[in-house]
């Protein structure tokens, strides 16, 4: 028994070349239609800021053109910016990003907060519901298998 491939789009979207490719493959497949709306704002949301802080916080040197004189600062200021972003992100998860139902989106943003500066644990000690967030993602076979191949 041959694997169902799951394509989350929206009609008119980017998944129409996905879609087509699976068609082309003659593979099985589920497609999905996507909340849309709140599926795009959160991704943008994760892209343009938390990445964006992410970013800073780890090649700060890169943000000034006095390079390595201003990291610390820039570093500190994303690492704020940051914690904020995902304590504002937190506040809306129910359990998941779209509320009840998993999307790519949890994906990312278990990807960004996996990347967390500072200690081991100190996220889900400072916003717990991210780490509960986590927890449910973790546990997932893809994530689970991808993990394992990125480790």
């Amino acid at each position: 028994m041959g694997t169902t491939y799951k394509l989350y789009g929206w009609p008119g979207s980017g998944s129409f070349a996905v879609q087509v490719a699976l068609e082309e493959l003659a593979v099985p497949y589920e497609r999905i239609w996507v909340a849309r709306a709140r599926f795009l704002q959160w991704m943008v949301f994760l892209s343009a800021n938390v990445y964006e802080s992410v970013l800073r916080i780890f090649y700060a040197e890169r943000y000034s053109t006095r390079g390595s004189d201003d990291a610390a600062a820039i570093a500190a200021k994303a690492t704020e910016d940051y914690f904020a972003q995902l304590a504002m992100l937190s506040q809306n998860l129910a359990p998941y990003v779209l509320g009840s139902e998993y999307s790519l989106a949890d994906v990312y943003l278990y990807m960004l907060a996996s990347w967390s500066p500072g200690e081991p644990g100190e996220l889900q000690r400072r916003l717990p519901g991210i780490g509960a967030h986590a927890a449910l993602v973790k546990g997932r076979p893809a994530v689970v298998k991808v993990e394992a191949d990125h480790a």
